[in-house]
C-alpha cells in the first residue's frame, strides 16, 4: 500500500507503530488517539490519508468500506490542514521551509509532495501556495519582494524592453 519509497522499521516509535496499525485497520477513532500522541502530526495525518485512499483503490475493498477509507482520508487531510495553518500562524517562514524540507519517512520526498500524491487538494490549497511559488520561479524571487515580482513581470511583458536597475 505505501509502495517502496515509504521506510520504516516497526518499534522506532511505538505511538506511530500504533497510529499505522490503526490506520491499516480503518479505525479512524483509534488511530486518532495514537496521533495525537505523535511527533510529526502534519506527515503522520498525510500518510494516513495516502494510505486510505491506496487502500480503497484496491479490490478487495467493498463500497461501503471504500467510502469510509476516502472519507477518513479526508479526515486525517483535515488535521494535517489544521496543525500546518496554526503553525503557519506562530511562524510562517519555518512552516512553509518544513513544506520542502526532504522527510525521513519517504524517500526523496516532502511534505508537498507527499501532500500531492496523496491527492490533498485542501492541504496544497490551504498550506502550499509558498512553496509552490518558490518552485515555480526557484531563485528569481527573493520572499516577500513585490517589487523584484514587478520588475520581473514587466521586463517578461515588454519582451525585454523594459530594464530596471
Amino acid at each position: 500500500v505505501l509502495g517502496e519509497r515509504f521506510r520504516y522499521t516497526i518499534g522506532e516509535d511505538v505511538n506511530l507503530d500504533l497510529f499505522l496499525f490503526a490506520i491499516f485497520r480503518n479505525q479512524r477513532e483509534m488511530a486518532e488517539i495514537f496521533w495525537k500522541r505523535c511527533d510529526r502530526p502534519v506527515l503522520d495525518a498525510l500518510t494516513a490519508a495516502y494510505m486510505l485512499r491506496e487502500m480503497a483503490l484496491q479490490k478487495t475493498a467493498d463500497p461501503m468500506t471504500e467510502a469510509v477509507m476516502i472519507e477518513n482520508a479526508k479526515y486525517f487531510e483535515g488535521l494535517a490542514v489544521a496543525v500546518q495553518v496554526q503553525a503557519m500562524k506562530e511562524n510562517q517562514e519555518q512552516a512553509q521551509e518544513c513544506m520542502c524540507r526532504p522527510l525521513g519517512l519517504w524517500r526523496r520526498w516532502t511534505l508537498l509532495d507527499l501532500a500531492m500524491n496523496a491527492q490533498c487538494d485542501r492541504f496544497v490549497e490551504a498550506c502550499c501556495d509558498t512553496a509552490t511559488t518558490d518552485l515555480g520561479f526557484g531563485d528569481m524571487v527573493a520572499h516577500g519582494d513585490d517589487w523584484m515580482i514587478t520588475k520581473i513581470m514587466a521586463c517578461i511583458i515588454s519582451g525585454g524592453l523594459l530594464i530596471f536597475v
